[in-house]
């Protein structure tokens, strides 16, 4: 669908989509070790600090959902110019506005770019210790390139296909808290000191980076001015997920020795035993199940940088393809640039501690500005740039 359409046609992104999309964006690869980076903060207290980092998150994604909101089914390429500059010099706006889409497509790009290389980590060390890194990096590059350039309605059609299967190595790993788990390991709670709780706070927030995709994808939603609701489902959803998974962790290894765990969450599956069990090697599963997760993550993420681009400079829309392909190199770099695996984890919480700071500070500024200015609505159609 044309998501410039006429009056009476919808936008190609329906409000479940837009669900699946915030929830399929933000779980990825981080959840095979983010309980490790929160057990050396908080320790057992990692367990609540987790829940009330989501609801920062949820706070995150209220102020990106409602600035949005003011500019119903209109792209960011549109509104921001329009709401930085003024109608008889439209040129400035777009000049003040790409700072904000610069800043934005960095985490974009970085992020994707750091997922991939993390992911093959896990691979190299679960499944293929003979394969080069470079084949594997390559190998997920062109093909989330090749999803993500295809329309907007593609991609959320994609992530509401995929996203039951997200939830099946969770039930996995739940299953595995009630035979592995100990309860004791999650006791004594409480322990931490005011600026150790922060802190843990904070750790356990920046897990959850990647809601700022809806700059790219809100402005498609056919309903948004439901958009809150769905936002807020999906952050509730992702906190549930990651409780469930940093609870098991603490409760079948105790905070000590998952401070020690390189990837708790394989480990996790690793120690489970049950009976008649038909697969010996569960994680082979759960590494199976979690290429989807972390696609999906490569795919949103492209596709919202992709978009802005052909959006922002006006691109012939058939051209999504060969922005994809000249992204792959600058990608590939990124990815290679960590020297080993310890320079890559810190570049994950680098990137994870940037992307909510940009986010609120982007929402807070252009939220602002439209309350002092009064600006909102408009065109309600979203540009298509030429076809031809």
């Amino acid at each position: 669908m044309d998501p410039s359409s006429k009056q009476g046609k919808e936008q190609p992104i329906s409000i479940y989509q837009g669900h699946a999309l915030i929830v399929t964006t933000v779980v990825g690869v981080g959840v095979l070790y983010m309980q490790r980076g929160i057990a050396q903060t908080a320790g057992a207290d990692g367990i609540w600090t987790i829940l009330l980092g989501g609801l920062l998150a949820m706070l995150e994604l209220y102020i990106l959902t409602k600035l949005l909101q003011r500019f119903p089914k209109q792209h960011s390429t549109v509104w921001m110019p329009r709401l930085l500059g003024s109608e008889k010099r439209s040129g400035v706006g777009k000049i003040l506005a790409l700072p904000f889409f610069f800043a934005i497509a960095l985490f974009w790009i970085s992020a994707s770019a750091l997922a991939c290389r993390t992911f093959g980590e896990v691979l190299v060390t679960a499944i293929f210790p003979l394969t080069p890194m470079s084949v594997i990096l390559l190998t997920l590059l062109v093909t989330a390139v090749f999803v993500a350039s295809t329309p907007v309605e593609v991609i959320a059609r994609f992530n509401e296909f995929l996203l039951p299967v997200l939830y099946l190595p969770v039930i996995l790993i739940f299953a595995v808290w009630a035979k592995e788990g100990e309860w004791l390991n999650m006791l004594p709670l409480f322990q931490l000191s005011w600026k150790e709780a922060g802190l843990g706070i904070l750790v356990s927030f920046f897990a959850f980076s990647g809601s700022s995709i809806v700059f790219a994808f809100m402005g498609y939603y056919q309903q948004p001015e439901k958009a809150v609701k769905a936002h807020m489902s999906a952050i509730a959803v992702i906190i549930l997920i990651y409780w469930i998974v940093t609870a098991a962790s603490v409760a079948v290894f105790g905070p000590d020795e998952l401070k020690r765990l390189m990837w708790p969450t394989l480990d996790l599956v690793k120690s489970a035993e049950f009976p008649g069990m038909i697969l010996e090697r569960l994680e082979s599963g759960l590494i199976a199940i979690w290429v989807v997760a972390v696609f999906t993550t490569l795919v949103n993420l492209l596709a919202a940088l992709i978009d802005i681009i052909v959006r922002l400079f006006r691109i012939q829309d058939r051209s999504r393809k060969w922005i994809g392909l000249a992204l792959i190199p600058v990608l590939y770099f990124l990815a290679i640039w960590p020297k080993d695996i310890q320079d890559l984890f810190f570049w994950n919480w680098i990137v994870g501690v940037y992307s909510p700071l940009v986010s609120i500070t982007v929402g807070l500024i252009l939220l602002a500005i439209a309350l002092l200015r009064r600006k909102k609505g408009g065109d309600p159609h979203v540009p298509t740039p030429p076809t031809s």
